[in-house]
């Protein structure tokens, strides 16, 4: 018989082998949504030419990712690489207890943008290859027939997207949008730890491909770009975020 003990944050749960397996078992995988920072790319003079900083938060039911973007210039004239650290807290929803123990962690990612695909009547078309690996734990303290336990979640996702935004901005001020329509691959690896040593029996593996969708609008402030960002894959997300560019513009064309 399952029965808990406690709801906050560092608490004990006790559950049995048999009811944790269930959950596992029959739970959709983790955190079903993008696991990296949205793009927030809308067309502006500047784009991919200058060094950015970036920092934002994406929110849905299930928790927040807070990270921070470095990206260079574009190189070879058509390709920007990205790189970028984020750090994970939520609540899991798929144990078999009563309530949603809390868990944290953190991720890295990166990525390249490809501009080199002709514009698409009045928009520019941008091509966008995404790694991301991410591992978070359960911070409750779990019992299992009286042994310590913990559930470790470990996700890598790969994504293609393709991104466009109109080549003039939509207001005076510069603010712009863009859309962002692509498919993503996810493979959760979901172990459950018992004194420091993986049950077999008791963990779970799956792999899904998913298309998501991702809109937003880019308000432009000297060298700073502010972003609100909408992303829906399986679960509504909201991103907010700033953007600040270093160094100058340089004069060749775009």
């Amino acid at each position: 018989m399952l029965h808990r003990t406690r709801t906050w944050r560092h608490g004990r749960i006790t559950l049995t082998g048999v009811s944790l397996l269930m959950g596992l078992l029959s739970a959709p995988a983790l955190q079903a949504e993008m696991i990296g920072l949205v793009d927030a790319q809308a067309f502006d003079a500047a784009q991919f030419r200058r060094v950015t900083l970036e920092t934002s938060v994406r929110a849905n039911t299930d928790g927040t990712r807070t990270g921070f973007r470095v990206t260079p210039p574009r190189i070879a004239g058509k390709v920007t690489l990205f790189v970028e650290g984020i750090v994970v807290n939520g609540e899991q929803d798929n144990l078999a207890i009563n309530g949603e123990p809390d868990y944290s962690g953190l991720g890295l990612g990166g990525g390249a943008y490809y501009t080199g695909v002709p514009d698409w009547h009045s928009m520019t078309v941008t091509l966008q290859l995404a790694l991301h690996t991410e591992e978070t734990e359960v911070d409750n303290n779990l019992s299992v027939s009286g042994r310590e336990a913990t559930v470790e979640t470990r996700l890598q996702s790969q994504s293609l997207s393709v991104l466009l935004s109109p080549r003039t901005a939509l207001q005076d001020n510069g603010l712009n949008g863009y859309l962002e329509l692509g498919l993503n691959r996810t493979r959760t690896e979901q172990k459950l730890m018992i004194d420091s040593t993986r049950d077999p029996l008791l963990s779970d593996n799956d792999t899904r491909v998913r298309p998501f969708v991702e809109a937003g609008l880019v308000l432009p402030a000297k060298i700073f770009r502010f972003f609100a960002v909408l992303g829906y894959e399986e679960q509504l997300s909201l991103s907010l975020g700033a953007r600040l560019q270093i160094g100058r513009t340089p004069s060749t064309p775009q």
